[in-house]
Formats: C-alpha cells, structure tokens, sequence
C-alpha cells in the first residue's frame, strides 16, 4: 500500500515535468496571426499568404500532424495547406488521416524549422475570415503540441472605371465553349488573355467590340478568362469551360 502511495505521489509530483518537456518539442513563430490584404478582387488566380514558422525544439526527429479548421470564412473562399511534402488540395484539412488513406508525416529533424504556408484563394470575395492550425504528434495525436489562431480581412484595391453594376454585365458567352468564345459588353476592352488553372498565360488576343477568339485547339479543362482595359488593368477574370466538340 505504502509503494502505491509513493508511486503516486511520484507520478503526480513530476507529471508537469512531462508537459513542459512535450510542449517545447515544438515552436512556432507566432500563436495569433493577423493579416489584412489590400488586393485586385478581378484576379481569381490571387493566393495570398499565411506563414507560420515551425521549429522543432528537440533532439529527436518530429512526424508531425497538421489539422486545419475553418471556423468562418466567406462562401467563395478556399484555403490550401503547404507543408513540406506538398501543397495539398484545397478540401483536404489534414496530412495524415487513417480513414481516409492519407498518411504524409509531416517531418522535421532535430534543431530544424521549416515555413509551414496556408494559402488563401479568396475567388473575387472580400471578407473576413478565421482559422485554427493544430500541430501534434503522428503517434499521439490528441496532445497538441500547437495551436495557431489565424485571421484575414480581404479588401478591394480596384480602381476600375467600371461600376458594379456593369462589371456584372460582361461575361463570356457560350460559357461553356467549344470553338470560340465573345464577350458581352466589351466597348472598353484593350486585351482579352487566357490562363490556365495554374494562372499560366497561354494566349493573348487584342480587343474590339463583337469579336470573336478561338481556343478551338486548347485541351478540355477549365481556362481563366481575363479582360484589360487600356492601361493593362485588369477589369474582370472569369472561368471558363473548354470542351471538345463529340459528334
């Protein structure tokens, strides 16, 4: 009885000696980020930039996990984990999940960091948004080892000559294409460029009311449509559908 008591009382006398050596196995940079961005909301290709600085504190090698939680944030918008594995798709919130087959520690040896980025896609919304990063261990993933609290305010910097209203009146037609694309209401257009989902310019044509621009020879996929006024801004950036014609 008396070595159960003893035993114990030793477990609960140096049990905050154990937390303190977990929580230092790993720091970041910073527990609340704060980012506002003034930025070009006709530019669907923008990825605006959190970045967290993540240190390992220890002499063993990490496998970390990071989880991602989207408390709120508006209906158009997407974020997108980088860690240094990859950059992972836009709906996936973490880089190791049983379940679902995905199985990527994210490593880090002793005495090493490395810059773990969230992307924001804000997809031609402004708004705010709020976040929460956890970092744990691969084999004790309930025991946080960090927790990182993020939050954007996304605001227009346009000067566009065009208001609201008409911006809402210039689209491409058909949408989807086949052959060739026109642009409604495109009096004021100087370019119309092509990009790729990648944000990749891969044709430029000049403008004139009524024309017509070919992407016959383009491959199926989804394209990024952006209209220029005569001082290069852009107006407007829209996606677009290219499908092959199937008899």
């Amino acid at each position: 009885m008396k070595k159960t008591l003893l035993a114990s009382f030793l477990f609960i006398l140096f049990l905050p000696l154990f937390s303190t050596a977990q929580d230092t196995l790993l720091k970041v940079s910073t527990t609340i980020l704060e980012e506002e961005f003034m930025v070009d909301l006709s530019d669907l290709t923008l990825r605006l930039e959190l970045k967290i600085d993540v240190i390992n504190n220890s002499t063993d090698t990490l496998k970390l996990k990071w989880e991602r939680f989207v408390l709120n944030q508006p209906e158009n918008w997407e974020t997108q984990g980088c860690d240094n594995n990859r950059c992972w798709l836009p709906f996936v919130n973490t880089n190791y999940n049983e379940s679902a087959q995905i199985l990527e520690p994210f490593i880090l040896p002793p005495d090493s960091n490395f810059v773990f980025t969230l992307y924001l896609l804000p997809n031609g919304q402004a708004g705010n948004a709020d976040y929460m990063l956890d970092f744990s261990l691969i084999n004790n993933p309930d025991s946080i080892l960090a927790s990182i609290d993020l939050a954007a305010t996304v605001s227009s910097s346009s000067t566009s000559t065009f208001s609201q209203k008409e911006l809402e009146n210039i689209y491409v037609f058909p949408n989807p294409v086949v052959n060739s694309f026109r642009i409604t209401n495109d009096q004021d257009i100087d370019q119309v460029v092509v990009r790729n989902i990648l944000g990749r310019r891969i044709r430029t044509f000049t403008a004139y009311p009524g024309a017509s621009y070919s992407v016959f020879d383009l491959p199926q996929g989804i394209y990024l449509v952006s209209l220029l006024d005569q001082t290069g801004q852009s107006v407007k950036t829209m996606r677009v559908s290219k499908y092959r014609f199937r008899p």
